[in-house]
């Protein structure tokens, strides 16, 4: 499976084709791997590591971290090491303190600061060599310009996502300060306005320089108008949520419960919903996901679209670009919007749980008059 940033990792394989990727675990140790790389999550202080090039910083909590290869075993009693199973000896090197390596078949050998062994040649130890991991310093300062990159690249792709003739609304939330107000980049808006901001704070989004508005507040809303009916509808949002402080936590809630109008929001249970209310003849009709938004999934930046599409007779669920729910349409008429809300409802006087606000944050929404295809939807989560 993909593993987003900051995500929580079960016991079982990592394995990456290229690049760097840091693991910290439970008890304090923390690991840098480089690919290709095949790593092994045991518990919260043992790995095994069969292929690639490793170091790992273990503090005095996490005494004992192990690291099982092919060749033997790696115990650290106390700081950092490297190992590099790309080496046809497979070598540990102590950068500090002390570890204890124990070959397959042979005795455990102490290694101490300064020195490097290799599994095949335990009698013979040589000198740590910190070149032989130079690939794996500098995580910080490669993740900062890769984060500008992606910040670059989502400004340029933004100039085609607002050219496109279906894209009703579209939000980036790099507005300033000053104005109260979030404004429509579509070109294409149909007669659709600005959003105004009631409350909120800003914050940063998903890259330095991103901003996006914090919901905290019952109060803290984003109001929107979006006029028309609507046979299909695609709507997309970044999405960092804190909790799931109530029954419901809105994402994008039209105001009242009535006449084809939708509620996208998020339940208690973590999954999201599409609500389409009846329009005076027929029930209205929720479309779930299973539970998605567990404990581990909060505070973290996942991409979300829902797809009404009338077409196919289907309601589709996405997150992060991968489809997550694929739903039959129980009514196909044509949804209304009009005035809205993201992060909030105003519920006017109708209907039961009347507070839903959002607990998390929100740096991008847009709204489309048609059913984004399956591709289309993983783009917009790149």
């Amino acid at each position: 499976p993909r593993h987003q940033s900051g995500a929580a990792l079960s016991p079982g394989w990592l394995k990456l084709k290229s690049g760097l990727a840091e693991i910290e675990f439970y008890q304090g140790a923390r690991v840098l791997i480089e690919g290709p790389a095949a790593f092994e999550l045991l518990n919260s202080g043992e790995a095994t590591c069969t292929l690639g090039k490793l170091m790992a910083q273990v503090p005095p909590q996490a005494r004992g971290f192990r690291i099982n290869t092919p060749k033997g075993s790696v115990v650290d009693v106390g700081t950092e090491f490297g190992l590099n199973l790309n080496a046809d000896a497979a070598e540990v090197h102590v950068f500090k303190g002390e570890v204890e390596m124990t070959p397959n078949g042979g005795a455990k050998q102490s290694l101490k600061e300064g020195e490097a062994m290799a599994f095949a040649d335990p009698a013979r130890p040589v000198t740590a060599d910190a070149a032989v991991f130079a690939s794996l310093t500098g995580l910080g300062q490669r993740t900062a310009a890769s984060m500008r990159s992606q910040l670059e690249h989502w400004q340029q792709a933004g100039i085609a996502w607002n050219n496109e003739p279906t894209l009703r609304l579209r939000l980036d939330f790099q507005d300033t300060d000053e104005v109260r107000a979030l404004q429509n980049h579509a070109l294409n808006r149909a007669g659709v306005p600005d959003a105004s901001i009631v409350g909120c704070t800003w914050t940063e989004g998903r890259w330095p320089g991103k901003r996006a508005l914090e919901f905290r507040t019952v109060s803290d809303r984003v109001r929107l108008s979006v006029p028309g009916s609507f046979p299909s509808l695609s709507m997309a949002a970044w999405v960092r949520v804190s909790g799931l402080d109530r029954s419901f936590n809105s994402l994008f809630m039209c105001e009242g419960w009535s006449n084809r109008k939708v509620h996208w929001q998020i339940t208690r249970e973590g999954k999201v919903r599409l609500g389409v209310a009846g329009d005076g003849k027929a029930k209205h009709a929720d479309y779930d996901t299973p539970t998605f938004f567990t404990p581990e999934r909060f505070g973290r930046w996942t991409h979300l679209v829902v797809v009404f599409d009338s077409q196919s007779k289907q309601v589709r669920h996405y997150a992060n670009g991968e489809l997550i729910a694929k739903l039959p349409m129980r009514d196909t008429a044509p949804i209304n919007l009009g005035v809205a809300e993201l992060g909030n409802w105003n519920n006017p006087g109708q209907g039961s749980t009347a507070i839903r606000n959002l607990s998390g944050a929100i740096d991008e929404f847009s709204l489309y008059a048609r059913a984004l295809s399956d591709d289309e939807v993983a783009g917009l989560a790149k």
